[in-house]
Protein backbone atom coordinates (compact mmCIF):
# COMPACT_ATOMS: atom_id res chain seq x y z
CA UNK A 1 0.00 0.00 0.00
CA UNK A 2 1.32 3.24 -0.86
CA UNK A 3 1.90 5.86 1.50
CA UNK A 4 -0.76 7.93 -0.05
CA UNK A 5 -3.29 5.29 -0.05
CA UNK A 6 -2.10 5.04 3.97
CA UNK A 7 -2.59 8.76 4.56
CA UNK A 8 -6.25 8.33 2.71
CA UNK A 9 -7.01 5.68 4.77
CA UNK A 10 -6.24 7.44 8.02
CA UNK A 11 -8.00 10.51 6.98
CA UNK A 12 -11.21 8.13 6.50
CA UNK A 13 -11.28 6.54 9.84
CA UNK A 14 -10.61 9.71 11.29
CA UNK A 15 -13.90 11.25 9.79
CA UNK A 16 -15.67 7.42 10.38
CA UNK A 17 -14.83 7.89 14.32
CA UNK A 18 -15.91 11.30 14.37
CA UNK A 19 -19.19 11.34 12.56
CA UNK A 20 -19.69 8.06 15.10
CA UNK A 21 -18.77 10.27 17.89
CA UNK A 22 -21.36 12.75 16.52
CA UNK A 23 -24.03 10.71 16.14
CA UNK A 24 -23.72 9.11 19.39
CA UNK A 25 -24.10 12.58 21.04
CA UNK A 26 -27.21 13.23 19.00
CA UNK A 27 -28.20 9.96 19.97
CA UNK A 28 -28.16 10.69 23.26
CA UNK A 29 -29.47 13.95 23.33
CA UNK A 30 -32.28 12.99 21.69
CA UNK A 31 -33.04 10.28 24.03
CA UNK A 32 -32.32 12.56 27.06
CA UNK A 33 -34.76 15.06 25.41
CA UNK A 34 -37.43 12.33 24.75
CA UNK A 35 -37.05 11.21 28.29
CA UNK A 36 -36.97 15.20 29.60
CA UNK A 37 -40.08 15.27 27.38
CA UNK A 38 -41.96 12.55 28.70
CA UNK A 39 -41.43 13.56 32.14
CA UNK A 40 -42.47 17.24 31.47
CA UNK A 41 -45.91 15.54 29.75
CA UNK A 42 -46.40 13.54 32.88
CA UNK A 43 -45.90 16.63 35.05
CA UNK A 44 -48.10 18.98 33.44
CA UNK A 45 -50.75 15.57 33.14
CA UNK A 46 -50.46 15.33 36.66
CA UNK A 47 -50.86 19.20 37.13
CA UNK A 48 -53.72 19.09 34.90
CA UNK A 49 -55.41 16.50 36.73
CA UNK A 50 -54.82 18.21 40.54
CA UNK A 51 -56.03 21.23 38.82
CA UNK A 52 -59.07 19.71 37.62
CA UNK A 53 -59.16 17.96 41.11
CA UNK A 54 -59.03 21.08 43.08
CA UNK A 55 -61.57 22.93 41.11
CA UNK A 56 -64.04 20.04 41.67
CA UNK A 57 -63.67 20.85 45.13
CA UNK A 58 -64.10 24.09 44.79
CA UNK A 59 -67.04 23.89 43.17
CA UNK A 60 -68.23 21.44 45.59
CA UNK A 61 -67.83 23.42 48.96
CA UNK A 62 -69.25 26.90 46.41
CA UNK A 63 -72.20 24.60 46.08
CA UNK A 64 -72.49 23.42 50.01
CA UNK A 65 -71.94 26.99 50.84
CA UNK A 66 -74.78 28.55 48.77
CA UNK A 67 -77.00 25.95 50.38
CA UNK A 68 -76.04 26.37 53.25
CA UNK A 69 -76.65 30.11 52.83
CA UNK A 70 -80.01 29.35 51.23
CA UNK A 71 -81.29 27.59 54.69
CA UNK A 72 -79.99 30.00 56.81
CA UNK A 73 -82.58 32.05 58.46
CA UNK A 74 -83.38 35.87 56.53
CA UNK A 75 -84.06 38.71 58.21
CA UNK A 76 -83.69 42.20 56.12
CA UNK A 77 -84.22 45.83 56.59
CA UNK A 78 -84.77 48.66 53.78
CA UNK A 79 -83.21 52.27 53.77
CA UNK A 80 -85.17 55.11 51.65
CA UNK A 81 -81.96 57.29 50.19
CA UNK A 82 -83.66 60.35 49.97
CA UNK A 83 -85.63 60.39 53.11
CA UNK A 84 -82.91 58.28 55.16
CA UNK A 85 -86.37 56.36 56.68
CA UNK A 86 -84.57 53.10 58.30
CA UNK A 87 -87.38 50.16 57.87
CA UNK A 88 -86.74 46.45 59.87
CA UNK A 89 -88.88 43.21 59.03
CA UNK A 90 -90.43 41.90 62.00
CA UNK A 91 -87.34 38.88 61.70
CA UNK A 92 -84.85 42.13 62.35
CA UNK A 93 -86.01 42.37 65.53
CA UNK A 94 -86.16 38.81 66.22
CA UNK A 95 -82.64 38.33 65.49
CA UNK A 96 -81.22 40.57 67.44
CA UNK A 97 -83.70 39.84 70.29
CA UNK A 98 -85.19 43.03 70.36
CA UNK A 99 -88.76 44.03 70.64
CA UNK A 100 -90.46 45.62 67.88
CA UNK A 101 -91.87 48.04 69.76
CA UNK A 102 -88.75 49.69 71.08
CA UNK A 103 -86.52 52.47 69.63
CA UNK A 104 -86.61 52.73 66.35
CA UNK A 105 -84.40 51.23 63.76
CA UNK A 106 -81.69 52.93 62.48
CA UNK A 107 -78.40 52.36 60.47
CA UNK A 108 -76.80 53.39 64.00
CA UNK A 109 -79.36 50.84 65.86
CA UNK A 110 -77.62 48.18 63.37
CA UNK A 111 -74.16 49.57 64.00
CA UNK A 112 -74.41 49.09 67.95
CA UNK A 113 -75.23 45.83 67.44
CA UNK A 114 -72.05 44.65 65.61
CA UNK A 115 -68.81 42.87 67.69
CA UNK A 116 -66.64 45.32 68.70
CA UNK A 117 -64.10 43.65 66.43
CA UNK A 118 -65.74 43.61 63.43
CA UNK A 119 -67.31 47.31 63.49
CA UNK A 120 -64.65 49.14 62.12
CA UNK A 121 -65.20 46.69 58.69
CA UNK A 122 -69.21 46.89 59.40
CA UNK A 123 -68.52 50.86 59.29
CA UNK A 124 -66.86 50.89 55.95
CA UNK A 125 -69.52 48.73 54.49
CA UNK A 126 -72.49 50.99 55.45
CA UNK A 127 -70.45 54.24 54.22
CA UNK A 128 -70.79 52.49 50.96
CA UNK A 129 -74.36 52.22 51.35
CA UNK A 130 -74.59 55.87 51.84
CA UNK A 131 -72.77 56.26 48.24
CA UNK A 132 -75.89 54.48 46.88
CA UNK A 133 -73.79 51.58 46.15
CA UNK A 134 -73.88 48.43 46.19
CA UNK A 135 -71.08 46.51 48.24
CA UNK A 136 -69.65 42.67 48.14
CA UNK A 137 -71.61 40.68 50.73
CA UNK A 138 -69.76 40.90 54.36
CA UNK A 139 -69.74 38.73 57.24
CA UNK A 140 -69.34 40.14 60.86
CA UNK A 141 -70.39 38.96 63.93
CA UNK A 142 -73.36 40.49 65.60
CA UNK A 143 -74.26 41.05 69.69
CA UNK A 144 -77.89 39.92 70.48
CA UNK A 145 -79.97 41.44 73.21
CA UNK A 146 -79.14 38.61 75.50
CA UNK A 147 -75.40 39.06 74.80
CA UNK A 148 -75.17 35.80 72.25
CA UNK A 149 -72.80 36.25 69.39
CA UNK A 150 -74.32 35.69 65.93
CA UNK A 151 -72.16 35.26 62.89
CA UNK A 152 -74.52 37.17 59.61
CA UNK A 153 -74.05 37.27 56.09
CA UNK A 154 -75.19 41.01 54.85
CA UNK A 155 -75.93 41.62 51.45
CA UNK A 156 -77.33 44.23 49.59
CA UNK A 157 -79.79 45.45 46.01
CA UNK A 158 -79.75 48.54 45.05
CA UNK A 159 -83.60 49.53 44.00
CA UNK A 160 -83.37 51.81 41.26
CA UNK A 161 -86.71 54.28 39.93
CA UNK A 162 -87.42 55.09 35.97
CA UNK A 163 -84.25 56.74 35.04
CA UNK A 164 -81.86 53.73 36.56
CA UNK A 165 -80.91 56.09 39.70
CA UNK A 166 -80.62 53.95 43.39
CA UNK A 167 -83.66 55.17 45.10
CA UNK A 168 -83.91 52.28 48.19
CA UNK A 169 -81.36 49.46 49.32
CA UNK A 170 -82.72 46.58 50.97
CA UNK A 171 -80.12 44.51 52.95
CA UNK A 172 -80.34 40.84 53.66
CA UNK A 173 -79.39 39.71 57.04
CA UNK A 174 -78.81 35.57 56.89
CA UNK A 175 -77.95 34.42 60.24
CA UNK A 176 -75.28 32.02 59.23
CA UNK A 177 -73.99 30.48 63.13
CA UNK A 178 -75.59 27.29 63.28
CA UNK A 179 -73.82 26.64 59.48
CA UNK A 180 -70.12 27.90 60.21
CA UNK A 181 -67.38 25.32 59.87
CA UNK A 182 -66.25 25.93 62.70
CA UNK A 183 -66.05 28.35 65.88
CA UNK A 184 -66.17 31.84 65.02
CA UNK A 185 -66.86 33.84 68.31
CA UNK A 186 -64.81 35.79 70.88
CA UNK A 187 -65.95 36.02 74.51
CA UNK A 188 -68.77 38.11 74.85
CA UNK A 189 -69.16 40.47 77.43
CA UNK A 190 -67.08 43.99 77.95
CA UNK A 191 -63.81 44.08 76.64
CA UNK A 192 -61.58 47.23 76.14
CA UNK A 193 -61.84 48.98 72.63
CA UNK A 194 -59.65 51.86 71.34
CA UNK A 195 -61.58 54.66 71.56
CA UNK A 196 -60.65 56.25 68.88
CA UNK A 197 -61.56 53.63 66.66
CA UNK A 198 -65.02 53.56 68.01
CA UNK A 199 -65.55 57.12 67.74
CA UNK A 200 -64.23 57.00 64.28
CA UNK A 201 -66.16 54.24 63.19
CA UNK A 202 -69.49 56.23 64.95
CA UNK A 203 -68.53 59.33 63.23
CA UNK A 204 -68.68 57.78 59.80
CA UNK A 205 -72.37 56.56 60.39
CA UNK A 206 -73.70 60.16 61.15
CA UNK A 207 -71.57 61.75 58.25
CA UNK A 208 -74.35 61.26 55.98
CA UNK A 209 -76.77 63.16 57.67
CA UNK A 210 -74.49 65.88 58.60
CA UNK A 211 -73.55 66.44 54.75
CA UNK A 212 -77.63 66.43 53.79
CA UNK A 213 -77.92 68.97 56.24
CA UNK A 214 -75.29 70.95 55.82
CA UNK A 215 -74.21 70.71 58.94
CA UNK A 216 -70.26 70.47 59.46
CA UNK A 217 -68.79 67.77 62.13
CA UNK A 218 -65.39 69.02 64.12
CA UNK A 219 -63.99 65.94 66.14
CA UNK A 220 -60.80 66.26 68.02
CA UNK A 221 -59.86 62.81 70.06
CA UNK A 222 -57.61 63.82 72.39
CA UNK A 223 -54.19 61.64 71.57
CA UNK A 224 -53.10 58.66 73.37
CA UNK A 225 -56.65 58.62 74.86
CA UNK A 226 -56.66 54.95 74.86
CA UNK A 227 -59.68 52.24 75.39
CA UNK A 228 -62.75 51.80 77.13
CA UNK A 229 -63.82 48.86 79.11
CA UNK A 230 -67.49 49.20 79.43
CA UNK A 231 -69.75 48.20 76.44
CA UNK A 232 -69.17 49.52 73.36
CA UNK A 233 -72.45 49.32 71.90
CA UNK A 234 -73.79 51.88 74.48
CA UNK A 235 -71.22 54.08 73.76
CA UNK A 236 -71.55 53.89 70.05
CA UNK A 237 -75.35 54.70 70.33
CA UNK A 238 -74.30 57.51 73.22
CA UNK A 239 -72.08 59.33 70.15
CA UNK A 240 -74.32 58.37 67.23
CA UNK A 241 -77.55 59.82 69.13
CA UNK A 242 -75.91 62.89 70.39
CA UNK A 243 -74.38 64.02 67.40
CA UNK A 244 -77.61 63.07 65.02
CA UNK A 245 -79.59 65.43 67.70
CA UNK A 246 -77.36 67.76 67.16
CA UNK A 247 -77.28 67.99 63.90
CA UNK A 248 -81.25 67.77 63.46
CA UNK A 249 -80.98 70.86 66.22
CA UNK A 250 -78.55 72.83 63.44
CA UNK A 251 -78.65 75.32 60.73
CA UNK A 252 -77.68 74.87 57.56
CA UNK A 253 -73.81 75.90 57.15
CA UNK A 254 -73.62 75.80 60.73
CA UNK A 255 -71.49 73.67 62.55
CA UNK A 256 -71.12 70.91 65.54
CA UNK A 257 -68.10 69.57 67.61
CA UNK A 258 -67.58 66.51 69.16
CA UNK A 259 -64.59 66.59 71.38
CA UNK A 260 -63.23 63.00 73.49
CA UNK A 261 -61.00 63.37 76.35
CA UNK A 262 -59.77 61.69 79.38
CA UNK A 263 -61.03 63.72 82.62
CA UNK A 264 -58.80 65.20 85.21
CA UNK A 265 -60.07 62.30 87.22
CA UNK A 266 -59.32 59.92 84.42
CA UNK A 267 -62.58 59.11 83.27
CA UNK A 268 -63.85 59.19 79.45
CA UNK A 269 -65.41 62.66 79.02
CA UNK A 270 -67.58 63.71 75.40
CA UNK A 271 -68.26 67.39 75.43
CA UNK A 272 -70.60 67.93 72.20
CA UNK A 273 -72.10 71.38 71.63
CA UNK A 274 -74.24 72.85 68.67
CA UNK A 275 -75.27 76.22 67.63
CA UNK A 276 -78.86 75.14 67.11
CA UNK A 277 -81.83 76.61 68.80
CA UNK A 278 -82.39 77.53 72.50
CA UNK A 279 -82.82 73.82 74.77
CA UNK A 280 -86.77 73.41 74.76
CA UNK A 281 -88.05 71.60 77.86
CA UNK A 282 -89.45 68.37 76.19
CA UNK A 283 -85.78 68.01 75.17
CA UNK A 284 -84.78 66.56 78.13
CA UNK A 285 -87.85 63.68 78.86
CA UNK A 286 -87.44 60.54 79.21
CA UNK A 287 -88.32 59.62 75.60
CA UNK A 288 -86.37 62.30 73.89
CA UNK A 289 -83.09 61.80 72.59
CA UNK A 290 -80.98 63.60 75.04
CA UNK A 291 -82.87 61.51 77.65
CA UNK A 292 -82.15 58.56 76.08
CA UNK A 293 -78.77 59.44 76.25
CA UNK A 294 -79.05 60.05 80.03
CA UNK A 295 -79.72 56.09 80.60
CA UNK A 296 -77.13 54.90 78.44
CA UNK A 297 -75.00 56.79 80.25
CA UNK A 298 -75.71 55.93 83.63
CA UNK A 299 -76.19 52.69 82.50
CA UNK A 300 -73.14 52.55 82.29
CA UNK A 301 -71.86 53.88 85.33
CA UNK A 302 -71.52 57.69 84.01
CA UNK A 303 -73.67 60.57 83.60
CA UNK A 304 -75.05 63.43 81.30
CA UNK A 305 -74.96 66.98 81.80
CA UNK A 306 -76.51 69.66 79.42
CA UNK A 307 -76.30 73.27 79.33
CA UNK A 308 -78.58 75.55 77.34
CA UNK A 309 -75.64 77.90 75.47
CA UNK A 310 -77.73 81.61 75.27
CA UNK A 311 -77.61 82.53 71.04
CA UNK A 312 -75.07 79.80 70.11
CA UNK A 313 -76.84 76.70 70.87
CA UNK A 314 -76.35 73.74 73.20
CA UNK A 315 -73.79 72.13 74.84
CA UNK A 316 -73.32 68.36 76.38
CA UNK A 317 -71.29 66.58 78.37
CA UNK A 318 -71.45 62.91 78.57
CA UNK A 319 -68.68 61.93 81.64
CA UNK A 320 -68.21 57.62 82.16
CA UNK A 321 -65.88 55.73 84.22
CA UNK A 322 -62.48 54.29 82.92
CA UNK A 323 -64.14 50.50 84.49
CA UNK A 324 -67.15 49.20 83.07
CA UNK A 325 -70.42 49.34 85.91
CA UNK A 326 -69.96 45.25 86.00
CA UNK A 327 -66.51 45.83 87.82
CA UNK A 328 -67.54 48.35 89.62
CA UNK A 329 -70.42 46.51 91.36
CA UNK A 330 -68.24 43.72 91.74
Amino acid sequence: MSPFDRIALAVLAGVLVGATAVWLIAERRRRAGARASQALAEILADERARRIAAEATLRQHESAHVERTREAPVASWEWDIASGEVTWSPAMYSLFGLAADGAPPSRARFMAMVHAQDRGRAAAWLATLSRAEAPAPIELRALRADGAIRLLRCDCLSIHDDRGQARRLLITVRDMTELAPRPFAAEPGHERVVLAALIGAAVCLVEPEAESAGVALVVSVEPGIGTYAGSDRALTEIIVRLLGNAIARSRRDSRVTLRAARAAGGEFELELADTGSALAEDELGERSILGQVKTLAEGEGGALCVAGMPGVGLAVTVRLPTTNLAQKVA
